[in-house]
């Protein structure tokens, strides 16, 4: 048996596979999603707001995984439009 080896701690092998129900995002989208909002709430902080939160933004927010299921999710009119 191969096993292929994640480039990210986030990664796992589903992540790699065609997104079939984005109401249904795999463990390691979740672990994606709930990083972005833990970062987002830090950088909005006064007290916990750190440069290393908007890098992290940054990455998980170019992450193919995390921008199909945003494609996905604003397809069903799931996302706030963009102003």
């Amino acid at each position: 048996m191969r096993f292929r080896i994640a480039k990210s701690a986030f990664e796992s092998p589903r992540d790699h596979q065609i997104m079939s129900d984005p109401m249904k995002p795999s463990p390691g989208l979740l672990c994606k999603l709930g990083s972005i909002a833990v970062h987002a709430e830090e950088l909005s902080s006064p007290e916990h707001a750190h440069v290393f939160d908007k890098l992290a933004l940054d990455t998980l927010l170019k992450d193919p995984e995390v921008k199909e299921w945003m494609a996905q999710m604003a397809k069903l009119a799931m996302l706030p439009v963009k102003r």
